[in-house]
């Protein structure tokens, strides 16, 4: 999230001897200089931004082998996180389990600050998805789940030299600007997904969030500066901020539907209404430097995260029975994506207010197919699929691509799937910079996700 609070805090005793022959009238107007400039370098990276796509739509490694076009196909357990109508299909008790590793790498450009140019970074390896599925039979086919799903993730590494005035000046900072995220949302997720006519169904995913329920949603930024400040003398300083925002209270739904046109076609639909996350906020800030006395500041306060409409939708094409064909189209209505804190509405990504500019909607296409290869004893899936997966920025979207490819191995009542992800886009995240830095990213992911499924 970004950095908002300031508050009374504790002054400690200083390790650097302040006091009477220090110079003290002089260590202030340091302070002071330091502290002028300081605001600039933190507005680089005191916002949000997540290593993984920020329009998730679902969970599950067949479904991402196949470009995660799933809405209209939705025929395992995921299809909680995806539609849950088709949770209606499953004809047996099964569990389900998924895992991830996710690598990404930003290549960092700048006209306005050439020396910030570096990379950021991303390496997590962790559990994507969870489920239990049973179904009855009260005369048309009822499925409940519960599921656990990991939607965004926020590691995320980055380190730079910045400098602020020139050389010339009477008076600049040389800094190296050091940042780590981690933490990510998650939800538990009970669902329901019934047959109501031998063509249409019906399903309703309920998805709790709360950091007590998960102890996987909260989301950490620490941000380090170390630099020196130079006005008639060499005076280095350390900067350390921390904010740490922890999910206390929320839900969301999605509701979805499934109608099976033909025996070839089906369609398929999703909406996921704005919802908010009530945000416990802990704020705290270190400084110490050459002239200044070492003070600690901590705050805590609440904030509200609120988090944007999506509507998707969604057709199959089965031509034979090893082949599918998918597509989906999803809308996510970024420009209401909003903190709300102090009695003011901020923009997550740009650490700016709402007025200074919103994010983008985003429209995500997605195109995937899936080819059986059928043997006595087994079954060998074939996937592979592509996708424009735009995030929000300010102005215009950020233009994301993907490519994917998945295989598996399903022999009697266990089910191995795996899938292979690749998104890049140019000139993307300029939205989280200072707008005179004239800043984007090349970036690069690699996401692999491995599952498995009993059937009961």
């Amino acid at each position: 999230m970004a950095k908002r609070t300031m508050g009374a805090g504790r002054k400690l005793p200083s390790p650097l001897g302040w006091g009477r022959g220090r110079r003290p009238v002089w260590g202030l107007c340091c302070l002071l200089g330091v502290l002028a400039w300081l605001p600039a370098v933190a507005r680089a990276q005191s916002n949000v931004n997540t290593g993984t796509s920020m329009n998730p739509v679902g969970s599950g490694a067949r479904a991402m082998g196949q470009g995660n076009a799933f809405i209209a196909v939705a025929d395992d357990a995921t299809a909680a996180s995806w539609n849950p109508a088709g949770l209606s299909q499953l004809e047996r008790p099964e569990i389900s389990l998924a895992v991830e590793y996710l690598t990404s790498r930003g290549t960092i450009s700048s006209s306005g600050h050439p020396e910030t140019e570096d990379v950021s970074r991303m390496d997590v390896a962790d559990l994507n998805y969870f489920s239990v599925a049973y179904p009855f039979h009260p005369g048309r086919n009822v499925v409940l789940s519960l599921n656990y799903l990991k939607l965004y993730r926020f590691e995320r590494e980055l380190a730079f030299p910045v400098q602020w005035g020139a050389t010339t000046d009477a008076m600049y900072i040389d800094a190296r600007y050091e940042v780590e995220q981690t933490g990510s949302l998650s939800a538990l997720a009970p669902a329901i997904g019934i047959d109501v006519t031998d063509r249409l169904s019906l399903g309703l995913t309920l998805n709790l969030w709360s950091d007590d329920l998960t102890q996987s949603s909260s989301f950490t930024r620490t941000e380090t500066e170390d630099g020196v400040f130079h006005v008639m003398g060499s005076n280095p300083y350390s900067l350390v901020t921390e904010n740490r925002f922890e999910v206390e209270s929320g839900y969301s739904v999605v509701l979805g539907a499934l109608y099976r046109l033909t025996k070839q076609w089906t369609l398929g639909a999703v909406v996921k209404p704005g919802f908010a996350l009530d945000l416990d906020h802990t704020y705290s800030n270190w400084f110490e430097g050459s002239y200044a006395p070492a003070t600690l500041i901590e705050a805590e306060s609440d904030a509200e995260l609120e988090m944007p409409l999506i509507v998707g939708a969604g057709v199959a094409w089965r031509p034979s029975d090893p082949l599918t064909v998918s597509f989906d189209a999803t809308w996510t209505q970024w420009s209401e994506f909003n903190l709300y804190e102090h009695g003011t509405d901020w923009n997550p990504l740009t650490n700016r207010t709402e007025d200074a500019g919103r994010c983008e909607d985003a429209t995500t296409c997605r195109l995937g197919a899936e080819y059986l290869l059928v043997y006595p004893r087994y079954i060998v899936p074939l996937r592979c699929g592509v996708g424009y997966d735009p995030g929000p920025a300010i102005d215009q979207v950020d233009a994301f691509y993907t490519a994917s490819v998945g295989t598996g191995l399903q022999v009697g009542r266990f089910a191995f799937d795996i899938g292979y992800e690749m998104r890049w886009g140019d000139g993307v995240n300029g939205s989280i910079y200072p707008a005179e830095w004239e800043s984007s990213e090349d970036v690069l992911q690699h996401r692999v996700l491995a599952s498995m499924i009993v059937y009961f």
